[in-house]
């Protein structure tokens, strides 16, 4: 009986510790900031033309939230570093890395890398819209989202759209109060 006791006591402990990890890894992360605000996208390494109007157009796409501008260059509190680099034996097109303030949810800071090795293989432009789009959603503080009709939203977790969705500005509205 002791034993079983100590096991049920381990497990409960487990599912515990599994529960508080689970919580906080579902909190949302966003930038320490009231709406309107503005995130710079400070272009670190990106020269492939594709790229670069991908940014363009996925800064432009995003600051048409009543929530926040995504502007390239200039000043500000709120950078989101993008680079490029080529690295043939990845898979990845692109990831967004955001590193937060312990505990608290907050986005201190992020950047975006977008891997070239694939650039003027098949893809159009608007599949390279799509990527940055999709990696500056994340640096927002997004998360994946399901949809019937991937083509309808740059969040989707595979190929998508090159655009935000209105459900991501009501996400994005959701996540910062605005």
């Amino acid at each position: 009986m002791r034993r079983l006791v100590g096991i049920t006591g381990a497990v409960a402990l487990a599912a515990a510790l599994v529960a508080s990890v689970s919580a906080a890894t579902y909190l949302p992360n966003k930038w320490r900031a009231n709406p309107p605000f503005t995130v710079t996208m400070v272009n670190v390494s990106v020269t492939r033309p594709e790229l670069v109007i991908g940014l363009q157009q996925a800064a432009a796409a995003w600051s048409a939230s009543s929530v926040l501008d995504v502007v390239i260059g200039g000043k500000g509190n709120n950078k989101v570093q993008a680079y490029e680099v080529n690295l043939p034996s990845q898979q990845l097109i692109g990831w967004a890395d955001i590193q937060g303030v312990a505990g608290k949810g907050y986005i201190k800071t992020a950047a975006v890398t977008f891997n070239d090795a694939y650039i003027g293989t098949i893809f159009t432009q608007d599949y390279y819209t799509g990527i940055v789009c999709h990696e500056i959603g994340h640096a927002l503080g997004l998360d994946h989202v399901e949809t019937p009709d991937p083509e309808s939203t740059c969040m989707t977790p595979g190929p998508s759209g090159p655009n935000p969705s209105a459900q991501d500005f009501i996400n994005l509205a959701a996540l910062y109060g605005g």
